[in-house]
């Protein structure tokens, strides 16, 4: 029986699709300037002069370049996607996969930063390296959990383990300190929970360390219902919750979403549902704002998204980080 949750109803001020889609801007982009530094590196990897522009001289293109371009390229594409789906263009989707795509694999690279900081910092000393992962490194790998909520959405589901395993090993690690700040934003980490949940995988960290949400720990406890009707109010109140956290972050205030690409982007919702369908459960029909529009369908599942400068990329990062 799923104990009855009080929804907190949809944020005042939440935009509307419409006002949404004005307000969120891409900012600065290069993406062609970035996408042209990217192919001349998957064709003859690291070390080639590139041009700052502007009259700025020249640098020498590193794997640090790659990975920065990687990800203001995947920044740019998952903008592209938002702005056609709103718009009703015929390919959103296709720009959606690419965009899901580039963030899986700058993800990743992310990953290995951090893996790579924390050994050495680990073989040094283990309290400094501790102290300075509470820092940057838990928030960094936490939330990953969009992305992998977004591959599983899509039916990635051998890129999805293969970045949460990773993941998981980092949170079940011992040797490094958590405590519930740390392992905000929540949102994020639900996704990692719930495929631990679905793999049989340790429950990571212990409940003291996880903090409490009534909602997210309802639907981690009841997300195999057979009642999809049943499950139906809790995933609403999961919806209600994520416009009070989609706010941009102030001073005084920090959110779970503070970036406006995620805001319209239910990728905890998408990850439950897609488990409940390799389950072999139905899923509700959720009338939510969040949910009504074409980045709130549950897409149907494809093969990963590939291309050759994609792939030509990650060959050439995997020269200098085999682990990638």
């Amino acid at each position: 029986m799923i104990p009855t949750i009080e929804r907190p109803g949809i944020r005042p001020g939440f935009p509307k699709p419409g006002a949404y889609r004005k307000s969120y801007e891409l900012g600065i982009a290069e993406v062609e300037k970035e996408i042209a530094l990217l192919t001349r590196y998957a064709d003859e990897g690291a070390g080639f002069e590139a041009d700052y522009g502007h009259g700025l001289g020249t640098y020498s293109y590193s794997v640090a370049s790659a990975n920065g371009d990687l990800i203001r390229a995947a920044n740019a594409f998952r903008w592209y996607a938002i702005q056609g789906a709103m718009d009703g263009a015929q390919d959103w989707e296709s720009q959606w996969r690419r965009s899901v795509a580039f963030d899986y694999w700058q993800s990743r690279q992310k990953l290995v930063n951090v893996e790579r900081h924390l050994a050495r910092s680990l073989g040094q000393d283990l309290s400094v390296a501790s102290a300075g992962f509470q820092l940057t490194g838990w928030k960094t790998v936490v939330e990953l959990g969009a992305v992998v909520g977004n591959c599983l959405a899509l039916g990635w589901i051998d890129w999805a383990l293969a970045l949460a395993s990773r993941v998981n090993a980092l949170v079940n690690d011992t040797r490094i300190l958590k405590t519930p700040d740390s392992l905000r934003p929540l949102t994020h980490f639900l996704v990692f929970r719930l495929i631990d949940s679905w793999q049989g995988w340790l429950e990571p960290v212990s409940q003291d360390c996880l903090g409490s949400d009534p909602i997210f720990d309802a639907l981690l406890a009841h997300w195999r219902t057979a009642d999809a009707a049943e499950l139906a109010p809790v995933l609403l109140a999961a919806c209600d919750r994520r416009t009070h956290q989609s706010r941009v972050n102030s001073r005084k205030d920090s959110y779970e979403l503070p970036g406006m690409g995620q805001w319209y982007d239910p990728f905890e919702i998408h990850a439950l549902m897609r488990l409940r369908e390799l389950e072999g459960l139905a899923n509700p029909a959720l009338d939510h704002v969040i949910m009504k529009g074409p980045l709130g369908a549950l897409p149907a599942p494809t093969a990963a998204w590939h291309s050759d400068l994609l792939d030509g990329v990650v060959a050439q990062l995997r020269k200098f980080h085999p682990e990638l």
